[in-house]
């Protein structure tokens, strides 16, 4: 029988509206719940007056307290369960992507596909696993046995190492299922040659979720020079080369990254059409935007510039600097691109919402004497990271593309 935690009024309608997440200054008694709870177990959740609303993980260390599983009481959380929801989230992926021609691909996107703390994602022929949450971590096993049946994948790396794992008490390790692969791998994706360093890659080794962006390219880019910043591998670089761009300058901080985006351009036939830049984006941006303030009379250099920075906050309190941080690049970037250029402009926080984000951008132009055209706007591909409206926080990654006019 599961043991009980009871949480106030705010946390009730968050359940009775299907929202998965508790936090812990919602429970009534914290720290009752925390000396007597095992992390991770599965518990009955109540309202105040001890009435039933949901079974969830319990987490004692988390400021996320409680992630909901079922508002039933009936419902027993086995193998069972687990599958079914497993299943309900492959089914889905196969239904909306043709996974013959798009090879990486995120088969389980957590609590959007109603299995929190689990994230499972598809390179080619092997998959990484990554248990975020204490109570996803019994159903590991579960997790391994049914994509290996269902995928017929060559290996799973699980690859618990992410550093949220820390606030749940988890120890951090990553091991093979399977076979291993035995260094980066070379996956042709979508037309484009990709290089993902699974074991020492950031995430889970790639970023899928802007694949609905690199689209924005076609049409835009042919016989153009690119600057693609905070780039990682190269993703968006290689897509431009994929719609005609000429060239292509590559920015990153990480050496690593660096890296792998001159491989990535090797094995795409591109390497000698891109340059290769290490260095904070930030200091590059303003260092090269300053050879071209309007008074300078100079032609700026790119008809093409991508800004997919990490996420400038993880919190509430954060807002006002990342959006400070997101107006800057943009006004650099806005001094750098040619009259009728574009921008691609990304933001990948939860909490700096869309309007936010789109008024720091047109700040930032009219600081730099430019008028950005709304060209387009959108999110993450939902077809394998799904938006529900039930988790607000399920969307987080957004994008716009400007024509720049001077």
């Amino acid at each position: 029988m599961n043991r009980t935690v009871a949480v106030s009024k705010r946390a009730q309608k968050r359940i009775q509206s299907l929202n998965q997440w508790v936090y812990k200054s919602d429970l009534i008694d914290a720290a009752k719940a925390a000396g007597s709870i095992a992390n991770g177990d599965i518990v009955d959740v109540t309202d105040e007056d001890g009435r039933f609303l949901a079974q969830a993980y319990f987490s004692g260390l988390s400021q996320i307290s409680l992630r909901v599983l079922t508002r039933r009481a009936q419902d027993p959380i086995d193998e069972n369960f687990v599958r079914a929801r497993l299943l309900a989230a492959l089914d889905r992926r196969r239904k909306l992507i043709d996974l013959s021609r798009i090879t990486i691909v995120r088969l389980l996107n957590s609590e959007a596909d109603f299995v929190p703390g689990l994230v499972v994602d598809k390179y080619g022929d092997y998959l990484v696993l990554q248990s975020l949450a204490a109570g996803a971590e019994k159903f590991i096993d579960t997790a391994l046995d049914f994509y290996e049946k269902e995928t017929g994948c060559r290996g799973i790396l699980i690859k618990n190492d992410a550093q949220v794992r820390k606030l749940e008490g988890l120890e951090m390790y990553s091991q093979w299922r399977g076979e291993s692969a035995s260094g980066p791998l070379r996956i042709l994706s979508d037309g484009v040659h990709y290089i993902v360093d699974l074991a020492g890659g950031q995430k889970t080794g790639f970023f899928a979720d802007q694949r609905k962006a690199y689209g924005l390219l076609e049409g835009r880019v042919n016989g153009g020079a690119l600057l693609d910043c905070f780039s990682y591998s190269g993703a968006f670089s290689m897509n431009a080369f994929k719609y005609g761009a000429k060239s292509s300058v590559i920015v990153d901080v990480s050496k690593e990254a660096v890296e792998l985006a001159r491989e990535t351009a090797r094995l795409n036939g591109v390497y000698d059409r891109c340059e290769f830049v290490c260095a904070n984006a930030f200091d590059y941006l303003k260092y090269e935007s300053s050879k071209y303030k309007a008074a300078s009379g100079n032609e700026p250099p790119f008809d093409f510039v991508v800004l997919d920075p990490p996420t400038f906050t993880k919190s509430k309190s954060h807002v006002g600097e990342a959006l400070r941080g997101y107006k800057e690049i943009a006004l650099r970037a806005a001094r750098l691109v040619k009259n009728g250029g574009f921008i691609l402009t990304c933001s990948c926080s939860f909490h700096i919402t869309m309007t936010d984000f789109y008024d720091s951008q047109c700040a930032a132009f009219s600081d730099a004497g430019a008028v950005g055209y709304l060209a387009g706007a959108g999110f993450q591909d939902e077809r394998d990271h799904p938006v529900i409206s039930s988790m607000p926080e399920s969307l987080y990654l957004k994008y716009f593309i400007f024509q720049m006019s001077k």
